[in-house]
């Protein structure tokens, strides 16, 4: 008998394969591999930036052996490359790289979308609502932190809603790969503004209740923003390259950047000024909320040559309707009207038919406003 009962003692404290202590640290290289797997997918660590061991392991306060560890499995998870020469980059994604990872999203996301709509209820609409609304606030205070979080939190509400766990599971694997250039998107001129439209309008088409167009709108979306990513992480020429081929032809050319109406939004604006001055052109801003007269007269004043208008409201058409009625009543039609922002396409020539030569939505690269400003300025 007490055989026996030593026999189950020693049984209990046979330890069980697979079970590991709760409440120890992890081996310091997991640690070290952990935060700069984060540092590199939030963009705090960007592409092309050099990884020096030394200086790793000295901020840190590790040793350089799980420094070099956990460098060798951001390498295998594609996060990182080794250079010819020796050392180590923060990888930066090829082009076919960008393509596949956004295709593949379409799919995924375009059908969980549509999943999502068939399943939509008050409570879920709700939410998305009120996480618009969120955005829409963050984006107007520049919150881009903020913005990212909450474009995180619209596609956790969307997918969720879908139902479908594996589906929901397979999309998180491209999460480390997106959360990575989601900066880079929301950052970029007039994008954040863009997103938060797209997502406006795959919310309406949720209420509707029409799957189709929700995954329609979805992929045009993931579309949109794979292309302005190509464009940023693979330029066909950098901005310095542009500058130096216009900067000759614009130092004369006085342009007027000028935010109408009651919109908050004026990030975008000011990149565009600071892209124009960069260039060589004398830049005028206004600052928010000025009245169409307002812009007018201080046209008249500054005796600018190019009038451009920044507009993310979704009001450019009355906007530029009266802009151009007074153009015309004040007699400065030689002074060349432009217009940026969220502008549907639908759009674009009844914007040029009221008389604007130019029209740029939020996706457009600095050097092709700079570009038709120069060869159009004093033009008939």
């Amino acid at each position: 008998m007490g055989a026996a009962r030593m026999g189950v003692q020693k049984a209990a404290q046979k330890p069980l394969r697979g079970i590991k202590a709760v409440g120890k640290s992890l081996p310091v290289g997991e640690v070290a591999y952990a935060s700069l797997k984060q540092a590199i997918v939030k963009g705090d660590l960007h592409p092309g930036q050099r990884l020096v061991e030394s200086k790793l392991s000295a901020q840190m306060l590790i040793s350089r052996i799980p420094v070099r560890e956990a460098i060798k499995k951001l390498e295998q998870d594609g996060l990182v490359e080794k250079l010819a020469k020796g050392g180590f980059i923060v990888k930066n994604p090829s082009r076919e790289e960008i393509e596949e990872t956004f295709g593949i999203r379409a799919v995924l996301e375009g059908f969980a979308a549509a999943l999502a709509t068939t399943h939509m209820n008050q409570a879920i609409l709700k939410r998305l609502e009120v996480t618009l609304e969120w955005y829409r606030d963050a984006l107007n205070h520049g919150d881009t932190a903020k913005m990212i979080r909450l474009n995180d939190q619209l596609d956790d509400i969307i997918f969720g809603a879908s139902g479908n766990r594996r589906l929901c599971a397979l999309i998180g694997n491209f999460r480390d790969f997106i959360s990575r250039y989601r900066r880079v998107l929301l950052t970029c001129l007039d994008y954040a503004a863009i997103s938060l439209a797209d997502h406006e309008k795959i919310v309406g088409a949720m209420k509707e209740g029409d799957p189709e167009k929700v995954e329609q709108l979805m992929r045009r979306h993931l579309t949109r923003g794979k292309e302005i990513l190509i464009r940023d992480m693979t330029p066909e020429k950098s901005f310095e390259e542009d500058r130096e081929e216009t900067l000759g032809n614009t130092s004369e050319i006085r342009v007027l950047i000028a935010k109408p109406g009651l919109d908050g939004h004026d990030r975008g604006a000011k990149v565009v000024a600071h892209a124009l001055k960069e260039a060589g052109m004398e830049v005028i801003y206004t600052g928010l909320h000025k009245t169409v007269d307002q812009i007018i007269r201080i046209a008249i004043q500054e005796d600018v040559d190019v009038i451009g208008l920044s507009i993310m409201s979704g009001a450019h058409l009355p906007i530029v309707e009266k802009l151009m009625k007074l153009v015309g009543q004040e007699g400065i039609g030689d002074k060349m009207v432009i217009v940026g922002g969220v502008i549907p396409n639908k759009d674009i020539e009844r914007l040029k038919a009221l008389g604007v030569a130019g029209v740029f939505p939020g996706d457009t690269r600095f050097s092709e406003i700079v570009a038709f400003i120069t060869e159009n300025v004093g033009q008939p």
